[in-house]
């Protein structure tokens, strides 16, 4: 379902909300204000899609209020701030989840790691920080997409953080910190075949050979690792690949 929200006096609000089918499974109000009012309950709701939306700072913990829900996406919306630790870690059967060109700033919560159905997380075009080694995507090992770039968080080159992440396909760190890998990660053979990795334009970027684990990699049909300090020897099928 497609909607816009209704105006009184002047303001759009959420308020009409409450009077929607209690079967909706998906609801899209892209483009909207939606600054005033409260947030709605459902059980049946899959999908809500609120991009360039004009949201209420507390968007994010009222959404508790939607268990079913599968695909969030709040990107554009000019929010701003920690992500809250309350509200959205609660939705365990979240598929998709878009905070993309937003204002965030600081660590991605622990809470992050109770997302345990997650596939698609793209957090791109913030100011997160931190290191990602140590953060709760460790933990998230459904992800298929993943895209952190245009951040200020801090990128170990091994991808150790993700050997266990067999789905995994999408991986794009743009215009982040890397890190140089540690000796004893060297070695590891990752589950993941990536088909789309993305290391580029690392901020303050050292020196640094080719990471291991693009050895074991046979699928990738994209690969950046342009404006790096990146040396070595790329792996020899690849070279083939592309002659």
């Amino acid at each position: 379902m497609l909607l816009e929200s209704t105006t009184v006096n002047g303001l759009r609000t959420l308020e009409f909300l409450q009077s929607l089918p209690i079967s909706l499974k998906t609801l899209s109000l892209k483009d909207t204000n939606l600054s005033q009012g409260t947030f709605f309950n459902s059980s049946t709701l899959e999908e809500l899609h609120l991009d360039n939306t004009s949201l209420p700072i507390n968007i994010l913990q009222n959404i508790r209020a939607l268990p079913a829900l599968k695909v969030l996406s709040v990107a554009e919306c000019d929010l701003h701030g920690t992500l809250p630790t309350q509200g959205w870690c609660e939705l365990k059967n979240l598929k998709q989840l878009d905070l993309a060109r937003n204002n965030f700033g600081g660590s991605l919560p622990d809470c992050f790691g109770n997302l345990s159905s997650l596939q698609l997380l793209d957090v791109s075009e913030n100011q997160f920080i931190g290191n990602i080694a140590s953060g709760p995507l460790t933990n998230l090992i459904s992800l298929e997409f993943l895209s952190l770039s245009n951040n200020l968080f801090e990128v170990p080159t091994s991808m150790k953080p993700f050997m266990n992440h067999s789905s995994l396909k999408f991986f794009s760190s743009e215009n982040n910190r890397l890190l140089t890998k540690l000796v004893a990660f060297d070695n590891l053979i990752p589950k993941f075949q990536l088909a789309f990795f993305r290391l580029s334009k690392t901020s303050e970027a050292p020196n640094v050979d080719i990471p291991d684990f693009l050895y074991y990699q046979y699928d990738l049909r994209v690969l950046d690792l342009s404006h790096n300090n990146i040396t070595g020897m790329f792996p020899s099928w690849l070279l083939k690949n592309n002659t």
